[in-house]
Parts: C-alpha cells; sequence; structure tokens
C-alpha cells in the first residue's frame, strides 16, 4: 500500500515505538522516532531500557507476528546464537503438582537476550527508511489553532532551547513513564483515569555462564509461585553466547537477592532443586540487576470526554502489565497491528488524508484489544493477599474479590495440578498463556471433563501415563 499520509513521529524507541514505526511506515511517507537514549552499534544493555537487564520471553503469538513484521529476524537471531526450541518439550516448568508434562505443540520460542532482538529490529527500520532522532526528549504537544487536534511536538536536547517538529499523528510509545496526561492536561484536555493493580513483585536478574562440560537437556528451566505459601520463583533461561540468564523473583514484602551469595541461597528455597543444581555449575557474569516497577497500570484514555485529533498512545503508555506474565511485547505488537488496521480503513473512508475522527476510535479499540491480557494478568495477582487496587477495576474487580474468583482461582489449582500428568490440559494451559488461544479455551467442556477426571478418577494417574510417549517418565513432584 502506498503511503497516504505525510509524516508521522513516534514518541519512544523501545520495543512497542520500533514495532509501531514499522507499521506506520506502510501509511506515512516519513516516520521519525525520537528517543532520548542512544542506540548501540551492536547488541548491548541501554539506558533507555532499563528492562534490557532483564530476562525477556517472547510468547509465541508475539514472535509469530514479529516474524511477519521482519521477514529476517528468525535467521537473524538463530545466527546469533538464539536458541529456537518447542516450549512443550524444551521448557521444565514446575507448577501445582509437579513438572509441566511434556507435549509436542506448535508454541515456538527463541531464546535470546533483549538488546540482540532491539538490535536487529532498529537495524531493520533504519534500512527501511524509518529516521531515528536520539538523545532528543519530547517535553510538549503541540496543538492546532481551534485546540481540537495535535499537530506536532516540542523536542528538547541536553539543557539547550526547545524546538518544534511537525506531523500528522504523533503516536505516544513512551512506556510506563509516559507523561501524555500532563501534556493534554496543558491543551485543556482531561487527565485519563488510571487503574493500578499491583501484587508488589520485585526481581533480580543475573546473567551466567556454565562451567565447561555441563550440559543439559532443558531450554527454559522454571519454577512458579503459588499463592499465598510459596511466594518466591525463579527461571534459568538459555540464552545467546552459551549463557544463561537467571531471575529470581517473589511477590509481597520478601526481597529477591542483592548479592551473589543471597542469589545462591534464594535457589536453594525453591520448591525444586533444580535450580539450585543448575547454578552450581555456572559462574556470574557482568551486573546483577534488579526490578521493583512491576505493577499492572491501565489508563483510561478511551474514556476520555473529548480526545485530541492526530494523537494515539499504545503499549505500556496505555497499558503496562506485571512482567512476570511476559505480555508486554506481544500486547504492545497486537496494539500496532490494531492501528495500522484502522489507517487502512481510514485511508478508504477518507482518501484525502484527512486523520480526524481515528484517535478517539482507535483508543476505544485498543482498550478493548488490551482488555484480554489484562485479565489474564490481574487474575493472576489476585490470588495474592497483599494485592491492592482490585477494587478499582469495576466488574472485574468485583468478580476477583467475591466468591466467583475463589471458584476460579480453585479450578486454576485443578487446572495446574492436571496439567504436571495430562500431556492435552498442559497443552491448552500454555497455549492460553502465549496467547494463541483465548483464555476460555480452559472453560470448556471438554477441557473441564479432563481436569475432573484428574482430580476425581480412581485411575487418573495410570490414565495420564498412558497417554505418553513410550519410555517418556513421569513427572517428578516439586
Amino acid at each position: 500500500m502506498s503511503a497516504g499520509f505525510g509524516h508521522a513521529i513516534v514518541i519512544g524507541g523501545s520495543m512497542a515505538g520500533m514495532v509501531v514505526a514499522r507499521m506506520l511506515k506502510e501509511h506515512f511517507a516519513r516516520v521519525t522516532v525520537v528517543e532520548r537514549d542512544h542506540y548501540p552499534s551492536e547488541p548491548a544493555p541501554r539506558r533507555g531500557i532499563p528492562q534490557s537487564r532483564h530476562i525477556h520471553i517472547v510468547l509465541t503469538r508475539g514472535r509469530r507476528e514479529l516474524e511477519q513484521l521482519f521477514p529476517d529476524l528468525a535467521t537473524d537471531l538463530e545466527r546469533d546464537g538464539a536458541i529456537t526450541f518447542d516450549y512443550g518439550r524444551g521448557a521444565t516448568l514446575f507448577f501445582r503438582g509437579g513438572a509441566l508434562a511434556p507435549f509436542d505443540s506448535q508454541l515456538v520460542v527463541r531464546a535470546c537476550t533483549r538488546p540482540l532482538l532491539d538490535y536487529h529490529i532498529h537495524r531493520y527500520l533504519v534500512a527501511s527508511g524509518v529516521s531515528f532522532l536520539e538523545g532528543r526528549r519530547v517535553v510538549g504537544l503541540t496543538p492546532s489553532a481551534d485546540g481540537s487536534a495535535v499537530t506536532g511536538v516540542t523536542l528538547r536536547q541536553d539543557e539547550g532551547p526547545g524546538e518544534n517538529l511537525s506531523a500528522d499523528l504523533v503516536v505516544d510509545a513512551g512506556g510506563r513513564q509516559s507523561r501524555a496526561g500532563a501534556w493534554l492536561k496543558e491543551l485543556g484536555f482531561d487527565v485519563p483515569d488510571e487503574t493500578v493493580i499491583d501484587s508488589a513483585l520485585s526481581y533480580t536478574c543475573q546473567l551466567y555462564s556454565p562451567r565447561p562440560g555441563f550440559s543439559a537437556d532443558w531450554k527454559l528451566l522454571s519454577t512458579m509461585p503459588r499463592a499465598p505459601a510459596q511466594p518466591r520463583s525463579g527461571a534459568i533461561f538459555r540464552v545467546e553466547g552459551n549463557r544463561w540468564f537467571v531471575c529470581f523473583a517473589t511477590m509481597g514484602s520478601d526481597e529477591p537477592p542483592g548479592d551473589e551469595a543471597s542469589f545462591r541461597a534464594f535457589a536453594r528455597t525453591l520448591p525444586s532443586p533444580a535450580l539450585s543444581e543448575a547454578l552450581s555449575h555456572a559462574e556470574p557474569v557482568g551486573p546483577m540487576s534488579r526490578s521493583g516497577s512491576t505493577e499492572n497500570r491501565l489508563r483510561h484514555y478511551e474514556r476520555m470526554r473529548r480526545f485530541p485529533d492526530g494523537f494515539v498512545l499504545v503499549g505500556d503508555s496505555v497499558c503496562a502489565l506485571n512482567p512476570i506474565y511476559g505480555q508486554g511485547i506481544t500486547n504492545a505488537t497486537l496494539g500496532a497491528l490494531a492501528l495500522s488496521d484502522d489507517l487502512a480503513r481510514h485511508r478508504r473512508a477518507r482518501p484525502g488524508g484527512d486523520l480526524r475522527g481515528l484517535s478517539g476510535r482507535f483508543q476505544k479499540r485498543l482498550a478493548k484489544l488490551n482488555d484480554v491480557a489484562w485479565r489474564l494478568a490481574i487474575g493472576g495477582d489476585a490470588a495474592w493477599p497483599q494485592t491492592r487496587g482490585l477494587e478499582q477495576a469495576g466488574l472485574v474487580g468485583k468478580f476477583l474479590l467475591g466468591w466467583p474468583g475463589n471458584l476460579f482461582r480453585s479450578y486454576g489449582d485443578l487446572v495446574v495440578e492436571a496439567a504436571a500428568h495430562r500431556p492435552d490440559v498442559a497443552r491448552v494451559m500454555m497455549e492460553v498463556m502465549h496467547m494463541v488461544r483465548p483464555s476460555g479455551a480452559i472453560l470448556t467442556p471438554a477441557m473441564m471433563a479432563r481436569v475432573f477426571a484428574h482430580r476425581l478418577g480412581p485411575g487418573h494417574q495410570l490414565a495420564a501415563g498412558a497417554a505418553r510417549s513410550p519410555g517418556e517418565r513421569s513427572a517428578p513432584e516439586a
């Protein structure tokens, strides 16, 4: 499709900003990404993305979409050492009831560090003609003469004077720290309501290098927390360069480890000894990084009585999720695809290049799209007694706080328990987590029959064993 509009500006050059820039290139003659940081010349963590030093798993749905948008991505990641594996076979996951039953799936994951992924996507965008203004920060939005639209941004480099950059569309992809609410207030618009739900997750990540001669049949080794008695969890993810990304997390007032000795001691407290045993064969590489900015935060731009034309928001600027569920990159990518779809429809309806009316409609559509990941995230967090903010979440919050929520969580426990023994249950559960199936898939009559057959049937252990391929061991207990 040829470009139908003039110039688009993207505020923020993290993953959400880069993916939306890729989509905007299909509709605009020029696309400019404004990034306050500088991109490295090779894969490396950068200040503008604090989470670049943390573990990242791109869910299967997100990986598929990214590889459609960037056709060379899979080849380039694998060439640089990313590890491709079937999640149903390569991931050893300890849930309630034991290790997840192995199963063959289409849940393909490419294990790599965040800097390697960012490096290649930035490289593709530069080659495609997307412009990057580095070392500049947006300090405000430029209004139209009648105040009904945004026509550009005000930039500042270090302490120098501000400069104005005009655009037909401005996209805020500034993440959790987005200042769009304050900018809109300066232009006379309402400040959007926020819903914040916080389970007090904090975590520490560290790269390790396995000692020579050590080998493992797993690509991902992980224990999941269990409310309310087991707030601690951990994961070891094999990445490029024969390294492991290790992350230890805890919920509530418990503290994650802060040095090497406490890191190894923390591993020994996890429900499975597998992570501690693996760490005994590895040495740390580089600095340790900690994060506590993990709350679910939903900004309700879709509820604003007036919303300016020429301005939209995507990614964490609107919907930031607890990172323990790994939904962020996937959800941001789906939002960028939705914006592209809306732009294409708008161009067909208004071929003259007029963007009036698009912004408000898109924010309403994005709110519905975000609701899928939002419900999964806050539903998981609702199990923890220290979680704050559920009362803000409308009907969903009332559901989660009341007896229906307790009933749903009890059923969820049964699903996880059955998944440790039944590959058919494990497959559906993981497909929901990877966002390739709707969450309702765990509530179908067929799924419920499998779960209750395992829980109530006198021969469920035998039946589960019969479902495995010959020579496959029963899942160990956590």
